[in-house]
């Protein structure tokens, strides 16, 4: 039986990992560094909308390591209950940790090799964290991995910054924290004021041409084509986002087979759209829940009406609509927050600070609109939320 090749929302390698080019080739000068006797590489923040790929990115990493570089890789997730030590000593007891590229010819080497990793971790209790880790990533260079790192308590991220800044000057290591854009304002708090100088990878939507080829070539490789039109109508609508670039290409993939066709014509396309289309309206519903509970609907409306009719806005145009009044040097307190919850939900994006502003999903800011007529009372004009 075939497998289709899509996983949308699984966090698993999708069939192409399209448009992330330059951030891999970023990473991949990172872990040169590793190498060379004076290098010390800088911490990673890659940041973006959930649903753009970074837990894939992490995989794509852990990977690329374990092949082209002999590194030692750890993958954890903050954690509330236990201390960063002890998660780390976790990690390392775990078969995942034993990661290496040298070859064993018999599994008695295998389990010898588990049986002497276990003594050391169990050893290293009674060790300062950075000395253990510092003699850990001296016999073979050390990758640490934090995914969902935008739930970092401040005293376990202060804890993991401090010792990364020890780490590296002293031994090969790399950490790389990825997380959502609420990444960065996590990292504020801790007072741990060189993660500001940290390599920072953006990540948000593909271009056209990656979108194009993240559907296109796993179909094909499947022996399955696109009409030409159909494609142009997959990429718009998917709004060049991975998510729906993965959940669209799942449903065009079983539509295909149902069918037994090796070519998506309109009528295959059409059937996938219902589905899609579904599935889009839920993913918009939690989005849309998720600013209701931070009471944004007002703030995101003004926000999805000024995206209707411009592509981007800047960060002074952003201030003054979220405002509902001009603003000058000095913006409210509120103004700020409020933008802040905002892109810490994907509803914008803003690949750095110096850019500016566009939707996290155009379509989103739609479906905003669209509901705010639902909320509506009759005859109330725009004053139920305000504008």
């Amino acid at each position: 039986m075939d497998i289709n090749p899509f996983q949308p929302g699984s966090g698993q390698m999708p069939p192409l990992l399209a448009g992330r080019d330059a951030a891999q080739n970023d990473i991949k000068k990172l872990l040169v560094k590793l190498t060379l006797p004076s290098g010390i590489p800088s911490d990673v923040l890659l940041y973006g909308p959930r649903g753009t790929g970074k837990t894939v990115l992490l995989q794509w990493l852990e990977e690329y390591c374990m092949k082209e570089h002999k590194c030692r890789v750890l993958p954890i997730v903050p954690s509330d209950t236990m201390t960063l030590k002890d998660q780390l000593m976790e990690a390392l007891d775990t078969p995942q940790a034993q990661v290496t590229t040298e070859k064993s010819s018999s599994l008695g080497i295998s389990l010898f090799k588990a049986l002497v990793k276990r003594t050391v971790v169990q050893s290293s209790q009674a060790r300062s964290l950075d000395s253990f880790l510092i003699d850990l990533a001296n016999k073979k260079p050390l990758v640490l991995l934090v995914d969902e790192a935008h739930t970092m308590s401040a005293k376990w991220g202060r804890e993991l910054l401090n010792v990364s800044q020890n780490v590296r000057k002293n031994a090969p290591f790399l950490l790389v924290l990825a997380g959502t854009p609420g990444l960065r304002d996590c990292l504020r708090p801790m007072k741990a004021t060189f993660w500001i100088r940290t390599d920072k990878i953006p990540m948000g939507r593909l271009t056209k041409s990656a979108a194009n080829d993240a559907i296109s070539t796993p179909l094909h490789n499947a022996g399955i084509s696109l009409d030409s039109n159909v494609l142009s109508q997959v990429v718009t609508e998917s709004q060049c986002y991975p998510y729906f670039i993965q959940l669209l290409g799942s449903f065009l993939w079983d539509a295909a087979k149902e069918a037994e066709s090796h070519m998506i014509d309109q009528a295959l396309l059409d059937q996938a759209w219902d589905k899609f289309n579904r599935k889009k309206g839920l993913f918009y519903q939690d989005c849309f829940n998720d600013i209701s509970e931070d009471n944004l609907e007002k703030e995101a409306l003004a926000v999805a009406k000024a995206f209707a009719s411009q592509e981007k806005i800047t960060t002074g145009e952003l201030r003054e609509i979220v405002a509902g009044r001009p603003i000058y040097l000095d913006p409210p307190e509120e103004v700020k927050t409020t933008i802040s919850k905002l892109k810490n939900l994907g509803y914008i994006w803003q690949g750095s600070e110096e850019s500016d502003w566009e939707p996290g999903i155009p379509s989103l800011m739609a479906y905003v609109r669209t509901e705010e007529q639902k909320l509506r009372p009759s005859n109330s004009g725009d004053l139920s939320l305000g504008m």
